[in-house]
């Protein structure tokens, strides 16, 4: 997943391995960018890794019945 900062436009990824579950809050979700860029294959520490189907769902609030 790639990150871009919306107003330094500094760029970071991290590597999310299957099952991943990223969940943003503060600057992360408010002064960051995110997206996947389409591609068959990454590089990552040297070696390549083929990419397999993805499946994404975004939640944009979540109750809690207990809180």
């Amino acid at each position: 997943m790639d990150f871009t900062h919306s107003q330094t436009k500094e760029k970071t990824s991290i590597l999310l391995y299957p099952g991943s579950v990223i969940v943003m809050q503060g600057a992360a979700r408010y002064d960051w960018q995110h997206g996947i860029a389409a591609r068959k294959k990454d590089k990552y520490k040297g070696k390549e890794i083929l990419r397999t189907r993805r499946v994404s769902m975004t939640f944009r609030e979540v109750l809690f019945p207990y809180k």
